[in-house]
């Protein structure tokens, strides 16, 4: 399948009567910037005061609640100093949204930035973000927002189970019996990470915001600094050590070259820079991480399981992607992850230490 038609896209004149009706100057030129998810286009704005992105969602049942939880909780980080975009206004009505037919618009200031160059500093800078953002949102009082999680979770159980015919569909040559078998192991190792850490998880409680999507893809740099926290599409309530475990394990994995075969690809993460992000969270919030080594590694194959298996359920591929080959990769790593649980206990655990020594 061609890339191109996996990419929803803006109409020929959509963008420039949408921008018209926030608060900025007349366009000057519109580019089409994929970044995200496929299914909410995005184009980039230049105006004689600035460039803007403007983002396009579809208007369906709750996501206008969902977005007002999403927008509190950006305003509240904005103000709080962690960094972030500023939203541009609707013009006239002061509105953070704008709500035009079956879609919904926001628009961002433009921040230009590096992407992650897969250095231990910029990860460490990476976990300390993600610590203080946890910090000053854990008192945010505002009602509605998302629950849940990649643990335990119906959502990746229905798309475990859905997604041998998703994938049969979309690719009828695929080697049933080896999609099949591979979809049952990740199934079972992803139970059995649920089991080991389930009562833990509950005792840590849901008292924190957390991001629910922070990895590289979502960070710009300025050098070894985080500059900028991107897409807060999947806030919502929840305990810091999911947000921690996802976050740890997408800024350890080794790059996915574009482009070539997913079995090239490494399926270890690198440990150095594990412990960079979890010292950078450390360094502010031990606490939340001392003792708690040992399920790191059950929710690191929890999230990348249920990252991989929800798309998988509903385009039967990964990113273009075909699902054997990147199945596959993930029964690789989180393989890995099983085999390595005791060395990413320990590295927790040392951060925490070494952070602790480093602050007395």
């Amino acid at each position: 399948m061609p890339s191109d038609q996996l990419w929803a896209r803006f109409e020929a004149a959509e963008a420039a009567e949408v921008v018209a009706c926030f608060d900025v100057d007349a366009v000057r030129t519109i580019h089409e910037y994929r970044r995200g998810s496929r299914q909410s286009p995005k184009v980039l704005i230049e105006t004689s005061s600035g460039q803007y992105l403007l983002k396009r969602r579809v208007r369906e049942k709750g996501v206008q609640e969902r977005l007002a939880f999403t927008v509190a909780v950006h305003a509240q980080c904005k103000a709080a100093g962690v960094p972030v975009a500023v939203m541009i206004p609707v013009r006239g009505t002061g509105d953070s949204v704008l709500v035009r037919g079956g879609a919904i618009y926001e628009l961002f200031e433009y921040v230009s930035g590096k992407r992650f160059a897969r250095t231990s500093e910029q990860a460490m800078s990476a976990g300390a973000t993600l610590a203080s953002m946890h910090g000053k949102l854990k008192n945010f009082d505002i009602g509605g927002g998302l629950d849940g999680s990649y643990h335990d979770s119906r959502t990746v159980r229905m798309a475990i189970a859905k997604a041998g015919a998703a994938v049969a569909a979309a690719d009828p040559g695929v080697d049933r019996a080896r999609l099949d078998a591979l979809i049952g192991m990740l199934s079972e190792r992803y139970e059995n990470s649920c089991r080991k850490c389930g009562e833990a998880v509950e005792s840590w409680g849901r008292e924190f915001i957390i991001h629910g999507d922070f990895h590289p893809g979502n960070l710009l740099f300025d050098g070894d600094e985080v500059r900028v926290v991107l897409d807060f599409d999947s806030v919502r309530r929840g305990c810091a050590q999911m947000d921690v475990a996802n976050g740890a394990m997408q800024f350890s994995l080794a790059k996915m070259v574009s482009g070539t075969p997913a079995s090239t690809w490494s399926h270890s993460l690198d440990l150095h820079r594990l412990q960079a992000f979890l010292r950078g969270y450390a360094a502010t919030a031990a606490n939340a991480l001392a003792g708690k080594g040992e399920f790191l590694s059950p929710l690191m194959i929890e999230a990348s399981i249920g990252e991989t298996m929800v798309p998988v359920a509903r385009t039967g591929n990964f990113g273009g992607i075909p699902a054997l080959e990147f199945l596959e990769y993930v029964e690789r790593k989180t393989a890995w992850m099983l085999n390595e649980s005791s060395t990413i206990a320990s590295t927790l655990e040392q951060s925490c230490l070494q952070e602790g020594i480093r602050k007395d």
